[in-house]
């Protein structure tokens, strides 16, 4: 069960990449990111519905996937703060220079 679990997480991973090179060469296009943002939820929707006979359970996926990319924003923007923080903590302490001890 473990490996299958996997496998669907590794495919679900080349999906996703798959699906921002798409986004990518959109935008690259002159798509505005606002409308396809829109037409991937939509479709996201859309596709859920369609294969469960319209039952709403679908919905929650999508919204699970907006959780997910939510979650993944916050942790990349904290992560550069981080390191921004750290750049100018390194960049405003003063530089120790070791001397050796002097034996008299």
């Amino acid at each position: 069960m473990g490996t299958e679990s996997n496998e669907r997480k590794d495919a679900v991973k080349q999906l996703i990449g798959q699906a921002r090179e798409f986004v990518q060469a959109l935008l690259k296009e002159d798509g505005k990111s606002e409308d396809i943002t829109f037409a991937l939820a939509f479709v996201a929707a859309d596709l859920g519905l369609r294969v469960t006979d319209n039952q709403v359970a679908p919905i929650s996926v999508v919204n699970a996937g907006v959780n997910k990319a939510i979650k993944d924003s916050v942790t990349r923007q904290r992560d550069q703060e981080n390191e921004d923080e750290e750049s100018e903590e390194s960049n405003t302490r003063p530089k120790l220079q070791l001397v050796p001890d002097q034996i008299h």
